[in-house]
Order: C-alpha cells, then sequence, then structure tokens
C-alpha cells in the first residue's frame, strides 16, 4: 500500500512498524482482540502473544496519526521513535486508560467486543 504511494526507492527505507502499522489502521483490524492487545501493551508483558507485534505497530501509527495529527506524510519522510511512542501510549493508559483513547481521538479498544469487524464474520 505504502509502496504504491511513495515508490519502491521511498518504501525500502521506511521503517516496518510505520508500514504494517498503517495498514492495519487504514484496514481498521487487529491480528488479537484489541482490549487485550491493550491490557497487554499496558502491563508490558507481550512477550509470547501472536499478532501482538502487529498490534503495537497499529497502535502506534494510530496514535501518531489520530492523536498527535501527524500526516502520514510526516511520517513516512521522518519516523518518530517507535519505543518512545509505545511509552507515552504506555504511561496514558496506565494514567488514565479508555480516557487516554479517547482524549486522543483514538477508536482503538473503544468498540464493544460485538461490533469489532472481527467478530462480525459468520461462522462457517
Amino acid at each position: 500500500m505504502i509502496r504504491r504511494y511513495v515508490g519502491l526507492w521511498v518504501a525500502r527505507r521506511i521503517p516496518r512498524w510505520l508500514c504494517e502499522g498503517y495498514c492495519d489502521v487504514v484496514d481498521d483490524d487487529s491480528a488479537i482482540d484489541e482490549r487485550e492487545g491493550l491490557t497487554l501493551v499496558e502491563s508490558g508483558s507481550w512477550a509470547f502473544k501472536p499478532g501482538i507485534v502487529y498490534f503495537r505497530y497499529r497502535l502506534v501509527v494510530d496514535y501518531l496519526l489520530n492523536g498527535k495529527h501527524i500526516t502520514i506524510d510526516e511520517l513516512i519522510h521522518d519516523p518518530l521513535d517507535f519505543d518512545e511512542t509505545l511509552a507515552e501510549i504506555r504511561a496514558g493508559l496506565r494514567k488514565d486508560g479508555s480516557d487516554f483513547l479517547r482524549s486522543m481521538g483514538l477508536s482503538i479498544g473503544l468498540r464493544s467486543p460485538s461490533s469489532a469487524p472481527h467478530d462480525s464474520a459468520p461462522n462457517p
């Protein structure tokens, strides 16, 4: 997705967290339950949870785009530090929980479980 937008040469220099996170933000989907992901991020205990890496990427990109109002072009040309940004998010979650998410304009983790996109798919 980003490669088509900026071209192959520029896309090769973009950090993986930004490429993957942006795609998940645009798709509005996560590999794991959003509430579980936020709990793991807040606690810092994500070592062996499948899908948490991409959830963290999505959370950081969502925070930067919608919470900090940084454009995708600004991020592509001058990506911020992933670990520092994740630490900001963790501090906000620990202090204010879902109020922090709402104040930053983030939708991740604020939907009821029944309205999450992956829960609406019919069971085979």
